[in-house]
């Protein structure tokens, strides 16, 4: 149930593999915890919050969703292994995650809420599902990405996505995206905005204080193009 080992700062081992749901903050604050295999259809809200010295999580084929900051503050988690047939990840629930360096989100996923990775400043490496159709809002805020591809089911990257994403250089676009939302990629390390032709909108501030941008193309179909939008 909810709670059930909140707390339990000496609990080391657990075997998770017959478990259908773990609770909210089942496991909140287990300091000893290093390395969980799951197999839960749902992991609950906050269920792994502050599990400080989690270095891994691996999850199986059973899990279906991610809950509400299932992981949040999980400071030293380095290896996540997000199951192959995981539809939903809720609302920031890899936040403040500082040492998950890759990150690869199957094509099984098909909604993401906001803040999914915000402030996993060392998070350098992302693989997006291509099923998702938005890119949430503050998903990737102040993370260490270089490159990141856009998939072609893409329609809508959400307000401050990117933002503050300082070594992001490249964004490869894909036809199918149609808009980028408020400071999407506000304050990143942009050289080359090539947009693909199905762009209608472009919100503003969208590429706001991108010192490096050298080149941009507005596609034919643009409609609008808001304030400050570079």
């Amino acid at each position: 149930g909810e709670e059930a080992f909140k707390e339990c700062i000496a609990l080391k081992e657990v075997n998770l593999n017959n478990v259908e749901t773990i609770e909210r903050k089942a496991f909140q604050n287990c300091y000893s915890l290093v390395d969980i295999n799951v197999d839960a259809t749902e992991i609950g809200d906050l269920a792994f919050w502050e599990c400080k010295n989690l270095r891994s999580v691996n999850m199986g084929d059973n899990v279906d969703k991610i809950g509400n900051s299932s992981f949040l503050q999980c400071s030293s988690l380095s290896n996540v292994n997000i199951g192959n047939n995981v539809r939903e990840i809720g609302y920031e629930a890899f936040r403040w995650c500082l040492n998950l360096k890759k990150i690869v989100i199957p094509n099984s996923v098909e909604s993401m809420d906001y803040g999914v990775f915000k402030y996993c400043t060392g998070l350098k490496d992302v693989t997006l599902s291509e099923n998702l159709e938005t890119i949430p809002a503050w998903a990737f805020e102040q993370t260490a990405i270089e490159k990141i591809v856009i998939p072609a089911t893409v329609k809508m990257i959400k307000s401050y996505a990117f933002i503050e994403c300082r070594n992001l250089k490249e964004v490869v676009w894909t036809e199918g995206l149609e808009t980028i939302c408020q400071e999407a990629f506000s304050m990143t390390a942009l050289e080359n905005v090539s947009l693909p032709s199905t762009v209608m909108e472009i919100g503003a501030g969208a590429f706001s204080q991108c010192k490096n941008i050298k080149y941009v193309n507005f596609p034919e179909n643009v409609i609008k193009i808001s304030d400050n939008a570079f």
